[in-house]
């Protein structure tokens, strides 16, 4: 939608102007024709080369008008620069005419078909917002209700464009209530936007009234052009491809009739996508036509669009030689500055072509100079914006497509390098955000003041998360989170202009190769797994000039996932069949296991894929695990790997993919010189990465000797509403206990400072929590765990049990400088993994389920007992040693290359230096007994990851019936080792 222009085919007096009027009149007879023709761009042409004649001759008016009119028509012949040309030369002129009324309303009408030509063709909201925010205040006074609506329908346009969708919806609302009784045609295509804009929100459902009104009004107003526009967005949006199939060539029947060649050509487009992926053939002649008909009108963005689907046909077809041809075309046909995302991923494809069709020089060419623009975008990112983080989780493989080219060519450093650029970037950034403030000696008032700020962001990025169906509060909440992103700029910079060093210690160095080898020890190994098109594994060691490498299996990223979910099911396996199965693979190896025949490769997949995972028999189990323990035996650690391993004690562990989730201590391998088997992690001691940059930052914090107050803190055994108990046949059934009494609503606030319970916006998310429908056991062993890490430890350990392990206690020990007092923190609590949201990840601490609101307020309890991943955040730690001895704390969403996010990222951003997270449910009994092994090691003196390690052996020796990986294998650690 853009404003009409009448084209001036008017004579003007020329009495006095040296102006040919022959001529004048001869052009405009040829304008004339061309216009009705379709040949706007030569009909511009001429248009401008009058008004360049009548600025001359300094008739401003005549001269002005023209110029917008050449403007119109360059537009219609979609040579978009010199539209914008010509727009801005009539504005300028406008202006030497400040008292024509006339003028300046058409001087309003030309900058906002400026903000349309931003939104449509040079997809610039930013810039097309400007516009039309210079103009909306005019027509609002001026009560010029038609241009006004136009200019909340270019609003809505903006935000569709950014994504935010509700935003749209308001403006569009606003914009067909206007437009209804003055235009109705504009009124009918306002509706169509709204149509498609209901269906890209969260809440379609809570839309649907409202769209099948608008499309019962569109269809009785006979009108077949709108009509017709409506069968368009309607097959847009269908989820069949049948449908859609249907409704695009009813369109393009409709559309046959006329001579709107633009709206045919987005037909062919929009029908041509519909079968891009599914029938690359189909969508390829489609695209043709379109093609043809983009290069007739000259539509520059349609000739992009159209290449670049085409090349996306041959690429899906492996055919890359053919998609880089249309690649480049599409690149060709885009003027400097314009779709600069869409631009960015042509050439990632473009660069993975390349490497397909072996011109890895071209590859590393184009990649590079991609990765060098996502690199600016990135850095000039904050760690607080959640989206662009998504966003370059989805275009890492041009990093992934790089570091191969680049191990092709044998540039084994430079691939290095670029790896671990793309690791863990933003969970870096807020690692040494938080701990900078303190290095620089910040007040407790400027400290105050960033939590306080971080956390009005991530509270309303929260609700923008979760959603609602309310248009005015999700434009409410998007403005507030602009607000807060700047107020947090501005006290960043603050800061660093009061403490210079800030901004170099804010922004961590990503290493180099040559500076991780000096922060290992001569014991020590960096193992960097790479997992993609084909998989490697980087090793990094002392004294070495460059980093080895190794290709890997490529099966290993598939089978990990294989394996994980068959170790967690292992418990169902008879534990003498599985001990006897596992001796006679550490004493014989895996000769009878082997893998490597392909029946046996199969027979795993088929028992794997064929059957429900939860419905499989423990023999099917064993047989998984058998299979997979020699497959992993001699393929993830080969001989070539283990001899580079041969002096080491020590692994730092930083995986890809399904090895995230992989207990990789708990793999059988081979020992390559006397044949003989063993645990991984019975010979070394592994701790989990996420990049060597992160390393660096854990192994170089302050070391200061200080004399903890505590050699423990724990919490364990909360108040949870459910338990478990027999009924009246005897069988163990789920029951809901009574609500908290008062004597333990007065232990969850015991001793907790009135400051502490001030509630504010985004403390207390309970709603959120109770739609899940969780349901949260006690846990019996909990107490146990608890008091024997109190017997441990003696008298030097402060213990919280049942209620007073809620979620105000934690925040008050942590605000009073107990918890850094700690040299271990203890969690036995649930855990709860939330994929979708990991900020809403959590420990599951005391619940106030069923209590009435009246007691709630009685004793001021304020939080809803989820301590989640971004108010760990805010916990004050230094250095502790943190143990989630809870159900599936080192699980969370994998972001490409930032790693697993959730609650183990949270405490190191805390402060903690390292922790011990586990990777699926467990049962609380077999921790209890896990834990007080490991406990009583520490007490010793053993690092805890040798602790950890030997635990786990000492943990199958005695436990006979506990000794499949379930119970002991998901307990690792993340950190530095010490």
């Amino acid at each position: 939608m853009k404003f009409k222009i009448t084209f001036f085919f008017c004579f003007f007096c020329f009495i006095i102007f040296g102006i040919d009027v022959k001529a004048y009149k001869s052009d405009n007879e040829l304008i004339k024709q061309y216009m009705s023709g379709g040949f706007y761009y030569e009909a511009a042409k001429l248009y401008e080369k009058w008004a360049i004649l009548f600025e001359k001759e300094n008739m401003i008016k005549e001269a002005t008008l023209t110029y917008a009119a050449g403007a119109k028509a360059y537009e219609k012949g979609y040579s978009i620069e010199e539209s914008k040309i010509n727009y801005s030369k009539a504005i300028k002129l406008a202006d030497k005419m400040e008292n024509d009324e006339k003028v300046l309303t058409l001087k309003n009408k030309w900058l906002a078909n400026l903000g349309f030509i931003e939104c449509y063709f040079s997809q610039n909201p930013v810039q097309a917002n400007k516009y039309f925010d210079m103009v909306e205040y005019f027509f609002k006074t001026n009560e010029l209700k038609e241009e006004y609506s136009t200019i909340l329908y270019g609003k809505g346009i903006v935000n569709k464009l950014n994504n935010n969708y509700e935003k749209a919806i308001y403006y569009m609302n606003e914009a067909s209530r206007i437009m209804k009784n003055v235009n109705k045609t504009e009124y009918y295509k306002i509706l169509n936007e709204l149509i498609d804009l209901f269906t890209l929100t969260k809440d379609k459902k809570g839309y649907a009234s409202e769209l099948a009104k608008i499309e019962e009004e569109i269809l009785f107003s006979k009108d077949k052009n709108i009509i017709t526009k409506y069968y368009f967005t309607k097959a847009k949006l269908s989820g069949s491809p049948e449908e859609k199939m249907k409704l695009f060539e009813i369109c393009l029947q409709n559309i046959a009739e006329t001579n709107d060649f633009s709206f045919k050509l987005k037909i062919l487009i929009s029908y041509a996508e519909t079968f891009l992926y599914i029938k690359p053939n189909f969508a390829r002649e489609t695209l043709s036509t379109a093609y043809d008909l983009a290069k007739a009108l000259k539509d520059e963005r349609s000739l992009f669009t159209v290449s670049n689907m085409i090349g996306i046909t041959y690429f899906n077809e492996n055919k890359y030689s053919n998609a880089i041809n249309f690649f480049k075309e599409a690149l060709s046909a885009k003027k400097e500055g314009t779709f600069e995302k869409e631009t960015l991923l042509i050439n990632i494809n473009l660069g993975i072509s390349y490497y397909n069709v072996n011109q890895n020089l071209d590859s590393v060419m184009i990649l590079k100079e991609t990765i060098s623009k996502m690199e600016e975008m990135r850095n000039s990112v904050s760690v607080t914006d959640e989206k662009m983080k998504k966003y370059f989780g989805s275009i890492e493989d041009a990093y992934r497509y790089l570091i191969l080219a680049l191990i092709d060519n044998n540039n084994i450093k430079e691939a290095f390098n670029i790896y671990e650029q793309t690791r863990s970037r933003f969970f870096l950034k807020n690692l040494t955000l938080n701990s900078s403030l303190q290095n620089v000696n910040a007040t407790e008032e400027e400290i105050a003041k960033f939590v306080e700020i971080n956390n009005k962001i991530k509270t309303i990025q929260q609700k923008i998360d979760i959603g609602t169906s309310d248009i005015m509060e999700m434009i409410f909440f998007e403005n507030q989170l602009q607000t807060y992103r700047s107020e947090f700029k501005d006290f960043i910079a603050g800061i660093e202009k009061k403490y210079p060093q800030f901004k170099e210690l804010r922004n961590p160095k990503i290493l180099k190769y040559e500076d991780i080898v000096k922060i290992l020890k001569e014991d020590e190994a960096f193992l960097s797994f790479f997992l993609s098109k084909s998989n490697y594994v980087f090793i990094c060691k002392k004294n070495l000039k460059a980093p080895l490498i190794f290709k890997l299996d490529s099966n290993i990223d598939s089978f990990g996932e294989s394996l994980n979910n068959a170790l967690y099911l292992s418990h169902k396996i008879n534990s003498k069949q599985y001990v006897a199965a596992m001796d006679s693979l550490l004493k014989e190896g895996k000769n009878l296991y082997a893998m490597n025949e392909s029946k046996n490769v199969q027979k795993m997949r088929g028992i794997s894929m064929e059957k429900n995972i939860q419905n499989q028999t423990p023999d099917d189990l064993m047989e998984i695990v058998k299979n997979l323990y020699g497959y992993f035996s001699e393929k993830l650690i080969t001989g070539e790997i283990y001899g580079e391993l041969v002096n080491i004690k020590k692994i730092y562990y930083c995986p890809d993919g399904n090895l995230w989730a992989m207990p990789v201590e708990a793999l059988i391998v081979k020992d390559y010189y006397d044949g003989s088997y063993y645990y991984l992690g019975d010979r070394f001691e592994i701790s989990y990465i996420q990049s060597g940059s992160t390393l660096n930052v854990l192994k170089n914090k302050k070391q200061i000797d200080k004399e903890y107050a505590y050699d423990l803190i724990g919490f364990g055994a909360p108040t949870y509403p459910f338990t478990l108990k027999p009924d009246d046949t005897g069988i163990k059934k789920v029951f809901r206990k009574e609500p908290l009494s008062d004597k333990d609503l007065s232990l969850i606030i015991e001793s907790v400072t009135e400051d502490i319970r001030k509630d504010y916006d985004g403390r207390n998310y309970k709603d959120y929590f109770d739609k899940k429908g969780l349901t949260w056991l006690e846990l019996p062993y909990s107490k146990n765990e608890i008091i024997i890490a109190s017997g441990i430890y003696s008298k030097n350990a402060k213990l919280f049990l049942g209620s007073q392990v809620s979620e105000e206690k934690v925040k008050f020990i942590s605000q009073s400088g107990m918890l850094k007092q700690a040299k271990i923190v203890l969690f036995s609590v649930h855990g709860y993994v939330d994929k979708e949201n990991p900020q809403m990840s959590a420990l599951v601490l005391t619940q106030t389920d069923k209590v009435a609101a009246q007691d709630l307020d009685k004793y001021k309890i304020v939080d809803d007992g989820y301590l989640t991943s971004d108010e760990i955040i805010n916990l004050k730690l230094d250095d502790q040693f943190v143990i989630l001895s809870a159900c599936e704390t080192g699980k969370g969403k994998v972001e490409g290359g930032e790693g697993v996010s959730g609650l183990t990222q949270s405490f190191f951003i805390a402060g903690a230096k390292s922790v011990l997270v586990t990777l699926w449910s467990i049962g609380d009994n077999s921790t209890q007994q896990f834990m007080k092994i490991f406990l009583t090691k520490l007490k010793e003196g053993i690092p805890r990851h040798l602790a950890l390690s030997e635990t786990k052996k000492e943990f199958r020796s005695v436990f006979k019936d506990l000794s499949a990986p379930f119970f002991w294998a998901p307990f690792i650690i993340y950190g530095s080792i010490d």
